[in-house]
């Protein structure tokens, strides 16, 4: 069983990351967490999944009767055993997404839905992996979509053995 715990939050600004190098820096990411006004939207949801583990990759499988993505109806979020720190989240149904969270680093990712596909900026505060130690991970991040809308969000995944 998979436990996902979600928190969203709006921002009161726009285009935050577009003029960011590579990196984002630890001024811009206070500066985010010092704007925010909005109580976060809080989310859970209980789904079935797998853990996949091979030697050189390890990767979470779910399928999503329902989420904020709508027409999302499946999840694969992953990491190469050698870089455990780089996650990467892909979702696939009517909408489709590929996103890469790295701990203090920007990443442009792609948003395809049926009637159009665009950006979406990925800045990571924090990834702690800690999945197979103690089926547990967290991602926290701000997302700005396609350069008009900044949230604050943040994503909790616990597996538990069901065995």
């Amino acid at each position: 069983m998979i436990r996902l715990l979600s928190e969203r939050s709006g921002l009161p600004v726009n285009g935050m990351f577009g003029t960011a190098s590579d990196g984002v820096d630890d001024v811009r990411i206070e500066e985010l967490m010092e704007m925010e006004e909005e109580t976060p939207d809080v989310g859970e949801m209980l789904v079935e999944g797998r853990l996949i583990t091979t030697t050189h990759r390890v990767e979470l499988v779910y399928e999503e009767s329902f989420s904020g993505e709508f027409g999302t109806t499946l999840t694969r979020i992953g990491f190469d055993r050698a870089c455990p720190e780089m996650i990467t989240m892909l979702r696939s149904g009517a909408v489709n997404t590929a996103m890469v969270f790295e701990d203090r680093k920007r990443h442009i990712c792609i948003y395809s839905a049926p009637a159009v596909n665009f950006e979406i900026c990925i800045g990571t505060v924090r990834v702690e992996n800690r999945l197979l130690e103690e089926g547990r991970l967290l991602l926290d991040y701000y997302m700005e979509i396609h350069g008009v809308q900044t949230e604050h969000c943040k994503l909790e995944i616990t597996v538990r053995d069901t065995e």
